[in-house]
């Protein structure tokens, strides 16, 4: 296999993945012995090909950040509410015990930390 053949097949590997390789080496396979523009011309198609697929895969990568982010944000915000929440239960508690000797109230679990 030429070496113009090889760098392309390593160029596909580390971008295009399996599918990319296949292609490659079909293309090779049907335009060896046609002559150096057609080998030119398949390395072109090639080339453009995984320029293709890179940049797919570069916009699916863009909207997975985006998601993350996305999460992260509500995460946080998540957070937030909920350590509100357990704020606003301890202060209920105490107030039931202050006001309300002796009330009956289901107790919050433990891995609630309250």
């Amino acid at each position: 296999m030429p070496p113009a053949i090889e760098s392309v097949l390593a160029y596909a590997a580390s971008y295009g993945g399996p599918v990319a390789i296949v292609g490659l080496l079909i293309n090779w396979y049907r335009t060896r012995g046609e002559g150096r523009k057609l080998e030119v011309d398949t390395l072109t198609s090639v080339l453009l090909t995984l320029r293709t697929e890179v940049d797919r895969l570069t916009d699916r990568t863009q909207v997975l950040e985006d998601r993350i982010a996305s999460l992260e944000q509500q995460a946080v915000e998540d957070t937030h509410i909920i350590s509100s929440l357990r704020a606003y239960i301890r202060a209920l508690l105490l107030w039931i015990s202050a006001h309300m000797e002796g009330a009956d109230y289901p107790r919050p679990d433990a891995d609630l930390g309250i």
